[in-house]
């Protein structure tokens, strides 16, 4: 049995919810990249005085991610390793995308190689397809960091029957 509760009353009470996230030992790049996300809006439901704290949880999540980034550009799965993870990297992009709209400086040098890994990616025509819901889920990523593939975007528009909602919602955004 699960029970959900959404409000705009800020009484709900959200903080056990975030402090288990706190606590949960993320490691791989989703994960991080999940926790991270969270983080970003936590400092709003917590007291004042945890605000530091989570601000230092968040500039470490993004440096982790960092310290994920391949050769190449994308971002591993677990740290140390050396072969990127495509959709990790595009999920990764989003939460750091969040992260300066919360006002978190992101290092340039970080993102750029991101986003070239990901437009390589998108030019990628080896034997592996991207699935066409994570490819609008790049294009998303690479127009929010004012390099949009509007090429590929009119094309995913034209199969737009073939997207998921997420697929469909990254388009549009």
């Amino acid at each position: 049995y699960m029970s959900l509760s959404i409000s705009a009353r800020p009484n709900v009470q959200l903080g056990s919810a975030l402090q288990n996230l706190i606590d949960y030992p993320y490691g791989c790049v989703e994960q991080t990249s999940s926790k991270l996300l969270s983080l970003l809006y936590a400092a709003d439901v917590f007291a004042d005085d945890r605000k530091e704290m989570i601000d230092s949880m968040v500039k470490a999540g993004i440096a982790r991610l960092w310290s994920m980034q391949t050769r190449s550009g994308g971002l591993s799965y677990w740290p140390g390793s050396s072969e990127p993870y495509l959709w990790g990297t595009a999920y990764a992009a989003t939460c750091l995308i969040e992260a300066q709209n919360a006002g978190y400086e992101i290092d340039s040098e970080f993102t750029s190689e991101l986003t070239k890994y990901l437009e390589q990616q998108l030019k990628n025509t080896g034997y592996e397809e991207i699935d066409i819901n994570t490819k609008a889920l790049i294009c998303r990523v690479l127009a929010v960091f004012d390099d949009p593939p509007l090429g590929w975007m009119a094309r995913l528009l034209e199969q737009k029957e073939k997207l998921d909602l997420a697929g469909t919602a990254h388009l549009a955004a």
